[in-house]
């Protein structure tokens, strides 16, 4: 559930800031957050690596993946760490 609800996070924040239900949107979300281009591209890059690992737990894979406490624990201190970053001035 922490993988799910960490992948949603990024999902409601890119609707909240584009008013667009859609993760394709996600670079003009953190373009409108993070005035330097360049990092905005970055970030947006990052999140979306970030949701391939997140989006492991979403949909069975084969072959199978096991989610385990530690892969919990990254997604939640990373996605945390994304967003207290988008929030800081």
């Amino acid at each position: 559930d922490s993988l799910v609800n960490c992948r949603k996070v990024f999902e409601s924040m890119v609707k909240d800031v584009t008013s667009e239900d859609s993760m394709k949107n996600a670079l003009r979300a953190f373009e409108s957050l993070v005035p330097e281009g360049s990092k905005a591209e970055k970030l947006n890059e990052l999140v979306r690596a970030l949701s391939e690992f997140l989006h492991l737990a979403r949909h069975p894979q084969l072959p199978h993946v096991e989610i385990k406490p530690a892969d919990a624990t990254l997604a939640l201190h990373t996605a945390g760490a994304i967003l207290s970053y988008l929030g800081s001035d």
